[in-house]
């Protein structure tokens, strides 16, 4: 086996992941079995393409489903700048419209659209902009079509494509790639001169639940994301771990002709990271069961992919989810209600089994209330 992205051989597997329950990035348990790998060389932290994870994505996309928990309406999150909550795709928007300005006209290729978020969140800009999508099926080409400003929809592999954009985003896509520099190296090739890339991926040291997403094939810290960039002959402006919580957020463009590559630095060792997050992540789940127990009724904060785990792992004694998106209140998550905080049972626990920063963020709005939250461990620093 060789690394998905500098191809060096002699991969270091944690053994202990192969016990880990695993969870589809759509927010559906899947079973355990899986295999993590570290490369050496480049650091990358990283499942293999082989057969039997070929085999498992083809089965997680036919019947892949965003946002099933408030029937596909797109999902809020906590915006760091106003700590209030907003659509994931109007913050993107919004950045890049500072960074860039997205004057009128800008074509834009959306790499993995799905149902089309991100774009519907494009053509909301005041300027008239030409919107495009890639995706490996035609399944949304009809919520795709009554974008405002959509022109195309693009089926097959990206380096295919027969003409050159302003701007190409791959908006949480990257991971699935099995080769990821590759993917990059052709999304460069889809820049016109001076257009720019950007691409937002989970920040894997800061989500320890990024490991356990089954379709995940690459899982990024700012370095490698930035490295991997570089070695494909992009200019690298900025990784940004502050737009969303935990996540990254990279722009770059092609490197000018004759311009020097970038001094290499020393990639810090992503083993650490891994290795404290897969014990973080076994520490939840003992935590967890040991919580459920000692209350007559008892949830989980969140519906999405860390409450999904977890449901799945503690099964029966898990009766609801908690969550703070009203898109989702109201609804069902794995045949469990949806409430918002205010409804939870009286005397039930809720175990907060998110994101280390997310956790801690929910534990301050609601210090004080009636909620028996409990906290999931405290995450080490490295």
């Amino acid at each position: 086996m060789s690394c998905i992205f500098c191809g060096a051989a002699g991969l270091w597997e944690f053994p202990q992941f192969a016990e880990m329950p695993r969870v589809t990035s759509d927010c559906r348990p899947f079973p355990g079995g899986g295999r993590l790998f570290l490369c050496r060389h480049c650091s990358l932290v990283q499942k293999v393409p082989d057969q039997r994870w070929m085999d498992e994505i083809a089965s997680i996309y036919a019947s892949y489903e965003m946002y099933r928990q408030a029937d596909g309406a797109e999902q809020s999150v906590l915006d760091p700048a106003t700590n209030r909550f907003e659509l994931r795709s109007n913050l993107i928007v919004r950045y890049l419209e500072s960074r860039l300005g997205l004057p009128a006209g800008t074509s834009v290729l959306d790499v993995g659209c799905g149902t089309g978020v991100t774009l519907e969140a494009l053509a909301r800009v005041p300027n008239a902009q030409r919107l495009f999508g890639l995706e490996f099926d035609e399944r949304n080409l009809a919520r795709l079509s009554r974008i405002r400003g959509f022109d195309r929809l693009f089926r097959g592999a990206l380096a295919a494509i027969p003409r050159r954009f302003d701007l190409v985003t791959l908006v949480h896509a990257l991971e699935h790639f099995p080769r990821p520099a590759q993917a990059l190296q052709d999304a460069a090739g889809k820049l016109e001169e001076g257009g720019a890339l950007f691409v937002q991926v989970v920040d894997s040291p800061r989500n320890p639940f990024d490991l356990v997403i089954a379709d995940h094939m690459g899982h990024f810290s700012a370095s490698t994301l930035r490295t991997v960039a570089q070695d494909q002959g992009l200019e690298v402006s900025i990784v940004d771990a502050n737009l969303v919580r935990r996540e990254l957020a990279m722009i770059a463009r092609n490197r000018p002709a004759g311009a020097a590559a970038p001094v290499a630095v020393v990639v810090p060792d992503d083993f650490e990271f891994a290795a404290r997050n897969l014990r973080w992540l076994q520490a939840v789940l003992r935590e967890s069961a040991e919580a459920a127990s000692r209350y007559p009724h008892f949830g989980l904060f969140g519906s999405s992919i860390a409450a999904t785990w977890l449901a799945d792992a503690l099964g029966d004694r898990v009766e609801f989810f908690v969550d703070e998106d009203p898109a989702r209140i109201g609804h069902h998550h794995l045949d469990r209600p949806i409430y918002a905080p205010r409804d939870v049972p009286s005397g039930a626990g809720t175990y907060v089994g998110m994101a280390p920063l997310s956790a801690s963020a929910v534990m301050r709005r609601f210090a004080g209330s009636a909620l028996n939250l409990v906290a999931p461990p405290v995450l080490a620093t490295l």
